[in-house]
């Protein structure tokens, strides 16, 4: 089977249940799973392999055998940046997805410095998953994926991604378009909002036409709410496996002053969220993750 689904696992804390997620969804997408630990340890000493690295190893075989994945899951040992290794072995595999975990709120004040988590969701080459650390929604019999859509141009292609995921573990699409009553521009003096029927006229055209233009099935719904918080209530209400959004592809920086939806509910969403990275391609013959005829 090609294209495996990748997996980044720290040994030291919650890598259990972010590789458990990973082998559930490797076999519900029919995708074998590569479990991978990046140390920083050098790869040998004296002209063997170093104990650090034996020991690691062993961990990752006891991980697969506790799991209960033999013959259905590889294990990988890198040393190096974990960003920079997680990317590469996605390359070289032509992986369809990166699943990582996130270290939660805590972590956001890191992203400036460059998590792992937000540098795989910038620069990843296929769509990342990364489990939040209060997640408890597992990554076996979704029951349905939410999908969140900003009126973009990416909105058709992550709509086709989510649908064709859906359509593979035979769960239903529900695109969430979230909306701003009372929206005012930067150094703008607020001007008289538009009358609320109309707003929610617009914003229901919006999620239409995408999922239109995507040629996807889909239920639809709009929200007066910030986008994360819409997207995470409507993922509550149908018991949702994934929550699906597009990365923008800003600096770091950006991400943190202007809260970027993807940061925030990859670091606190109750369930895993799929990510499309700004440079991750999906069209026949990219490699990666490639949407299928049928999608």
């Amino acid at each position: 089977m090609s294209h495996p689904i990748v997996c980044g696992v720290d040994l030291s804390s919650g890598g259990e249940g972010v590789a458990g997620r990973t082998v559930a969804l490797a076999a519900a997408l029919d995708r074998r799973a590569v479990l991978v630990h990046v140390t920083r340890r050098p790869a040998r000493q004296s002209g063997l392999p170093s104990l650090g690295r034996v020991r690691e190893l062993r961990r990752l075989g006891a991980l697969v055998e506790h799991l209960g994945a033999a013959g259905r899951a590889e294990t990988e040992l890198r040393a190096g940046d974990p960003a920079d290794e997680l990317l590469g072995i996605a390359r070289e595999l032509d992986a369809e997805l990166l699943v990582v975990g996130s270290r939660g709120l805590r972590e956001l004040g890191s992203v400036l410095l460059g998590s792992v988590s937000s540098a795989l969701m910038r620069d990843a080459p296929c769509p990342v998953v990364v489990v939040p650390p209060g997640c408890a929604a597992p990554l076996a019999g979704i029951r349905s994926i939410v999908v969140g859509v900003d009126g973009g141009p990416r909105d058709s292609q992550l709509l086709r991604l989510a649908g064709d995921l859906a359509r593979r573990v035979h769960a239903p699409l529900h695109a969430v378009h979230a909306y701003d009553a009372y929206p005012v521009a930067l150094g703008a003096a607020p001007a008289p909002p538009p009358p609320l029927p109309r707003l929610r006229e617009a914003a229901e055209a919006t999620v239409d036409q995408a999922v239109a233009q995507a040629q996807v099935a889909a239920r639809t719904s709009v929200a007066e709410l910030p986008a994360a918080q819409a997207l995470e209530g409507a993922a509550e209400q149908d018991g949702a496996g994934l929550i699906a959004v597009a990365s923008q592809g800003r600096g770091k920086l950006h991400s943190i002053l202007h809260g970027s939806v993807t940061v925030r509910l990859a670091a606190e969403a109750p369930v895993p969220v799929l990510v499309l990275p700004p440079g991750a391609e999906l069209a026949s013959g990219s490699g990666h993750y490639e949407l299928t005829d049928a999608a």
